[in-house]
């Protein structure tokens, strides 16, 4: 390995492969660059974003990780660093077990361990499955569908 010290007292360090680990000043924040162009940062909250494939990946210390998706899309895209982009879709996991996505239109679904996935749509409806299938819609005018094995009724 090479290591580097710049003017400003941050660290470069250059290991065979071309990865480079870059630690700041005060020792604080670290960036790890892959010769792949994966982009791994540790915070100084010891948050750490996973910079890959044009998604942001983020550790929380209390367990807690938020993944981001760009411009709705997910799959293969050349990953541009330093660039600003708008994220519309957002996963977060929780150390319970609890998943929630946001989607572009603001909808968010909960997906709970016990089973349960509860939609909160941005009119007000909101949308409960249970483990077994049992659905019930609440729309935001207070009428209710409710769908099971046997039956679906609407309630005025």
């Amino acid at each position: 390995k090479v290591e580097e010290v710049l003017s400003n007292r941050c660290r470069i360090l250059t290991f065979h492969g071309g990865t480079e680990k870059e630690i700041s000043a005060d020792k604080r924040m670290t960036t790890i660059s892959f010769s792949n162009g994966h982009v791994k940062k540790i915070m100084p909250d010891q948050r750490v974003v996973d910079l890959l494939l044009c998604r942001t990946h983020t550790a929380y210390p209390d367990g807690l990780e938020v993944l981001q998706f760009p411009n709705n899309q997910i799959g293969m895209q050349d990953l541009i660093i330093q660039t600003f982009y708008v994220f519309f879709f957002i996963q977060k996991h929780y150390p319970n077990g609890t998943e929630e996505i946001v989607f572009p239109d603001h909808t968010v679904k909960c997906l709970y361990s016990d089973g349960l996935k509860e939609t909160f749509v941005p009119d007000g409806t909101v949308v409960k499955v249970e483990k077994n299938r049992d659905k019930l819609v609440v729309f935001s005018d207070d009428q209710r569908e409710i769908h099971i094995v046997q039956f679906r009724r609407r309630e005025y």
